[in-house]
């Protein structure tokens, strides 16, 4: 059921992005709009662990914490 929903609430967001007047807007008050390609959770499941695997040595060398 989850997957269903989430699934829906992607289509969803996905058309609201693709019309013309919304992406004016967006794009009027500087937000970039992502490209369709770059939306979906499998993309988001790529990026993520390479964004870990691209950051965590340099942050960790930087001595960088959370706090």
């Amino acid at each position: 059921m989850l997957a269903f929903i989430v699934r829906r609430l992607l289509q969803a967001s996905a058309e609201t992005l693709d019309t013309p007047l919304v992406r004016e807007r967006l794009e009027a008050v500087g937000v970039t709009v992502i490209p369709p390609d770059r939306r979906s959770p499998d993309y988001l499941a790529r990026f993520i662990p390479a964004e870990i695997e691209k950051w965590g040595a340099p942050i960790g060398a930087s001595g960088t914490t959370a706090d």
